[in-house]
């Protein structure tokens, strides 16, 4: 049977903050076999933290990152820094760290297939972490998917709002440039959702000319032209404001729905193209999707009641940084949908730059998302 516990401290002094998140975490316990570590980017002495939670702990399987944005006990902590550690017994439990991968992501395959010295079994969960600059999502993902195949995956990406290089740990390793995680083998299979942030706005539509990464014609008309149609009134006359609400979803499931959101990235007046970041070939299909607070609050309730389980031992949420009060008008509300998901049962999760889904039967690395893992106690 699992037990989990959350421990959190808001000292500033990270080693401080560590050691008291992971003594409270590890007093309801008598052996800890993993945790997780979550630290806000603002934290001082930030790589200490990793070293005092596992002398706490007695365990090097420690993993998690710096974030923008730390989930924990109904409450969403932005402007002060805290560091909360959710502890793991009762299974058994492997991590991996794989460094130094710009440039070089998709060595990322071999280091966890490493760690783990077996295929992913149907009751693992794997939750990991890594860095969204250094590290190109495409290779990434392939790395991934390689890896944990379509086993259940979830996880986000390291983030500083103080302008630093993101930082990634996995017991007394910590750096950049880098990639973490656990394979927790739980006693039943863990339940997975994903909620999207943006509504669908236009029908299904076809690149017909490219140039790299940018989009000359869609549909054979100037693709300017056709964004401005879906951008409508204000944001059509106003395309700076319309790079942060109206976007392009790839990718699409017509099953499901899902798309695999991405921001425009610029324009050209002169030649009425778009840039996006991830450059798209010709005759791909694709819509325009609008930044919808309705539409993603509906989508979370759903992935909320998607991921219940009778009687979970913790709960896991990450959301996108595109999320939070800046989509939803107010701050809290992804942390109280997890609370109250869990119940009983701890919860922690993150708001960064990326968050990593299993979603199609492969794993994903999305923006303008939410996941959620909700593990059974038995």
């Amino acid at each position: 049977m699992i037990h989990a516990a959350l421990g959190q401290s808001k000292e500033l002094d990270a080693f401080e903050a560590g050691r008291i998140a992971a003594r409270d975490a590890r007093s309801e316990m008598a052996r800890v076999e993993g945790a997780i570590l979550l630290a806000s980017s603002d934290c001082e002495g930030l790589p200490g933290v990793v070293d005092a939670v596992c002398d706490e702990l007695g365990t090097d399987r420690v993993v998690g990152c710096a974030t923008d944005s730390v989930l924990a006990d109904g409450e969403e902590h932005t402007a002060q820094p805290i560091v909360a550690v959710l502890a793991l017994s009762g299974v058994s439990i492997s991590s991996f760290f794989c460094g130094h991968l710009e440039s070089r992501e998709l060595d990322a395959a071999a280091g966890i297939r490493s760690a783990l010295g077996r295929p992913l079994r149907a009751n693992d969960l794997a939750i990991v972490f890594h860095d969204p600059v250094a590290l190109a999502r495409r290779p990434l993902e392939t790395s991934l998917c390689a890896a944990l195949g379509e086993g259940r995956a979830v996880g986000g990406a390291a983030g500083d709002r103080l302008g630093g290089a993101p930082l990634v740990w996995a017991g007394a390793e910590c750096a950049t440039g880098a990639l973490s995680g656990l394979i927790v083998e739980l006693p039943a299979p863990a339940q997975l959702g994903v909620a999207d942030s943006c509504r669908p706005v236009s029908p299904s539509l076809f690149v017909t000319r490219v140039e790299g990464n940018w989009i000359h014609s869609i549909d054979d008309r100037p693709a300017l032209d056709v964004y401005r149609e879906y951008a409508r009134g204000p944001l059509a006359a106003d395309l700076r404001r319309a790079l942060g609400s109206l976007l392009v979803g790839t990718a699409l499931d017509p099953q499901t729905g899902h798309y695999r959101a991405q921001p425009v990235a610029g324009f050209s007046e002169q030649r009425r193209a778009l840039a996006v970041p991830d450059a798209l070939t010709r005759g791909d299909e694709f819509a325009f999707v609008l930044r919808d607070p309705e539409f993603a609050r509906d989508a979370t309730r759903e992935m909320v009641a998607r991921t219940a389980v009778e009687k979970p031992g913790f709960s896991l949420y990450f959301g996108c940084n595109s999320r939070g009060a800046s989509l939803f008008g107010v701050e809290g509300l992804e942390a109280g949908y997890l609370a109250a998901h869990a119940g009983d049962a701890p919860s922690l999760g993150m708001l960064g730059p990326r968050v990593i889904a299993s979603r199609r039967g492969r794993i994903e690395l999305l923006t303008h998302a939410a996941v959620m893992a909700s593990a059974p106690i038995a």
